[in-house]
């Protein structure tokens, strides 16, 4: 009898919990070459369309946005997940320094690389936990010292996510 019971208490507990798992909701993985249409891919370099120094959008496709200048859509925020970012034409030994949104406060990422024996250096990072915009970011990219001159040629790439 008591071989019994305990047989139909672990019977009831299987139950439960096949229950419980059976009422989770189910995640379906996107097809693989689909991207959620709240992925946002930024550029910011030589050559840039963008007049006011902000950031274009890079396409799905590669190709950047023929926009000019990108906005964080109203009532949405952007969340910056990772920076990578270059530059070269300085002065060896010198200094590439980056600030991302210096121009509103204390600077949601600032960093320096020494410039190597060509002029050039280049840096990533990335967020875990992402940075959170709602406001367009603004790159702020040159090379110094003795004095903060422009580099010939920079590029900064920030990947990230639109939240409602």
């Amino acid at each position: 009898m008591k071989h019994l019971a305990k047989l139909m208490l672990l019977t009831l507990g299987i139950g439960v919990v096949a229950v419980v798992l059976l009422s989770l909701p189910r995640h379906t993985a996107a097809a693989a070459g689909d991207s959620p249409p709240n992925l946002v891919s930024l550029w910011f370099g030589s050559g840039a369309t963008c007049t006011t120094g902000g950031f274009q959008q890079r396409l799905p496709s590669g190709a950047l946005s023929p926009t000019t200048c990108y906005a964080v859509p109203a009532g949405k925020y952007l969340v910056v997940t990772d920076v990578a970012y270059n530059g070269s034409g300085g002065t060896p030994g010198g200094e590439l320094y980056f600030y991302l949104d210096f121009f509103t406060g204390p600077g949601a990422y600032i960093s320096n690389k020494q410039l190597d024996l060509t002029g050039s250096a280049d840096g990533h990072a990335t967020f875990t936990t992402g940075i959170v915009f709602d406001h367009n970011p603004l790159p702020l990219i040159f090379c110094g010292p003795p004095t903060a001159t422009s580099c010939a040629e920079v590029n900064v790439t920030l990947p990230g996510y639109l939240l409602p």
